[in-house]
């Protein structure tokens, strides 16, 4: 949670202070409060509901592939599904610029970062999509860094750096543990999704609970 500190409230003035400035600074001191104030009250109004929560209170509905695919509503929605397979047309990992994440170009021996622009101290970090599906259909999930190594354990680095044959369609064995989990997914249907076509979905949340996962299927 972000903390905001609000200044004092200066109780001191100078003996003998122009008009202009003491009205200058008390307008500064007012638009800053309520700035603050107005920033607090919406980060204490946010809340982290539970996957539980989420599905009674109907705040992210549940949904089967079949389903999310024909969803005409950008939104969040939750799926249960087995992990099939991986689709590494783009890989399993990029490299990353260390202050923005956004990956890098090679330029010589060193790397460059668009978005920085400006050479680049880089990291490995994952991009990996994976094919999923339940009783009625199949789609394909993009896992990020954070989820890939809530499932893994490591790194991406330490993956790269344990790989003999480094070349586009090798892949760390280690991450053949992720398939054949049933996993509860939390996806996000983008603009992409519902008029480009767009086979893959972004995974905001993960669960690792099968018997969750059994359980709302029975209920929906």
């Amino acid at each position: 949670m972000t903390v905001f500190i609000l200044a004092r409230n200066p109780r001191r003035y100078r003996k003998n202070p122009s008009l202009s400035q003491s009205i200058a600074f008390k307008s500064r001191l007012n638009a800053a409060c309520a700035s603050n104030y107005e920033r607090l009250s919406q980060t204490s109004s946010q809340q982290c509901y539970s996957i539980t929560d989420e599905l009674a209170k109907g705040i992210v509905p549940f949904k089967y592939i079949n389903d999310l695919i024909v969803c005409t509503e950008e939104a969040s929605y939750w799926i249960a599904a087995k992990t099939v397979c991986f689709d590494l047309d783009h890989g399993w990992s990029y490299m990353a610029c260390n202050k923005c994440i956004i990956k890098v170009e090679k330029d010589g021996n060193s790397f460059f970062c668009p978005k920085c622009n400006s050479e680049a101290k880089v990291v490995h970090r994952y991009r990996l999509q994976v094919r999923v599906m339940d009783g009625t259909g199949l789609i394909t999930l993009l896992l990020w860094n954070s989820e890939v190594v809530q499932l893994i354990g490591k790194t991406a680095k330490e993956l790269k750096e344990g790989l003999i044959d480094d070349d586009e369609c090798s892949y760390p064995s280690e991450l053949d543990d992720i398939v054949e989990k049933k996993l509860m997914f939390k996806v996000l249907v983008k603009e992409s999704n519902i008029y480009k076509q767009d086979e893959v979905y972004k995974v905001l949340k993960f669960a690792d609970d099968e018997s969750l996962s059994r359980n709302i299927v029975i209920l929906h």
